[in-house]
């Protein structure tokens, strides 16, 4: 955060690139520790309240942040989401005394990057092919990514520029999106601790597939009532999987590589989440038309079901 007090390009990408390093370690981290700490008939359910907190925070930032800029100017922003890391970190930092498994671990030492580090780094994708259900329920991230990164990446611009919203508006409304994520990560993770996983990410699947497709299919003579219906039904699907897919991946890993294993699966999300924009600006860029880029990620993610049905036998 204090590098951004610097306006610079150079080092607001380096600043980019130090936060991406470190939000890598939340997913393994978190996953290692609530599997041995969740109640197994709550597990889907804290899970996905874990997740909950990224849409959470996002409405949390949009509805401050601006506010704090008009009031406080940009670097006291700064300095203020800074504090708000900080802090809570400092409280709870003597969680790792209970929560950290130290035994047999070795002290890491600093050292120039060599053949065993390129192995290691190879371990967390290796990882996901340890048994077939937890190779099937890798893939089903990567796919529900496609439908999440599509909205995430391209909903205010498709708004903005193929529905002439205004940004004002166009914002509202990726807002509601994302409260329906934050309640809908909630909810599925507690139907998916009554009901099995597997079939609750099928429904989510079919869902997301039907809410982008219709993203698609939106034109600007469409209310916006029901604009801000679909936005709100898309978060409750196409971006409410992440909570229980991450529990599947943690039930069906070995116990010795659940770290591994959920670091291998948010690398495939990542790299979703970094190839498919590319992919999806070319496609718009080619034809002059985001119904087809939806069209195709809609598609693309009712692919779940093949590998859930494989999964589940």
């Amino acid at each position: 955060m204090a590098l951004f007090l610097h306006p610079s390009l150079t080092v607001a990408l380096v600043a980019c690139f130090l936060m991406g390093s470190s939000n890598g370690t939340s997913t393994p981290a978190g996953s290692d520790v609530l599997q041995r700490f969740s109640p197994p008939s709550k597990r889907n359910l804290i899970f996905s309240i874990k997740q909950a907190g990224v849409p959470l925070g996002g409405i949390i930032a949009g509805l401050l942040i601006p506010p704090l800029i008009l009031l406080s100017g940009w670097r006291t922003t700064i300095f203020i989401c800074a504090l708000v890391m900080i802090i809570p970190t400092l409280m709870t930092w003597k969680l790792s005394a209970v929560t950290d498994i130290t035994a047999g671990q070795t002290k890491w030492k600093p050292h120039l990057p060599d053949r065993q580090t390129l192995r290691t780094l190879w371990v967390p994708l290796s990882s996901l092919t340890a048994n077939r259900k937890l190779f099937d329920m890798s893939v089903v991230g990567l796919l529900f990514a496609v439908s999440q990164c599509c909205w995430f990446t391209f909903m205010v611009v498709y708004l903005i520029d193929g529905l002439g919203y205004s940004l004002g508006n166009a914002g509202l409304l990726f807002a509601v999106m994302q409260t329906g994520g934050f309640i809908g990560r909630i909810v599925l993770g507690w139907i998916s601790d009554r009901l099995p996983a597997t079939m609750c990410l099928s429904i989510i699947g079919v869902l997301s597939m039907i809410t982008t497709v219709l993203m698609g299919a939106s034109t600007p003579l469409w209310p916006t009532w029901t604009m801000v219906l679909l936005s709100f039904l898309a978060g409750g699907t196409a971006a409410s999987w992440n909570g229980v897919h991450i529990a599947e991946i943690a039930r069906h890993s070995p116990q010795d590589l659940i770290s591994e294993t959920a670091a291998g699966a948010s690398i495939l999300v990542n790299v979703t989440n970094m190839c498919v924009p590319a992919i999806l600006a070319f496609l718009v860029a080619s034809t002059q038309r985001y119904d087809i880029a939806f069209y195709a990620c809609g598609l693309t993610t009712s692919l779940v079901l093949l590998f859930l049905r494989r999964g589940g036998k």
